[in-house]
């Protein structure tokens, strides 16, 4: 899947990343953020 990562300060690229996977029954994926386009990341120091 496609993802925006934070590569460092000011710095983010949109990369290929694996897929999520649950390997346990007691896995537990924790979403901190989302968004449904980059008009959050118009100023970067802010992503």
């Amino acid at each position: 899947m496609k993802a925006l990562t934070w590569q460092g300060k000011r710095t983010i690229e949109y990369s290929k990343v694996p897929d999520l996977q649950i390997q346990e029954p007691t896995d537990i994926i924790k979403v901190t953020s989302t968004a449904n386009c980059r008009t959050h990341c118009w100023d970067r120091r802010r992503c």
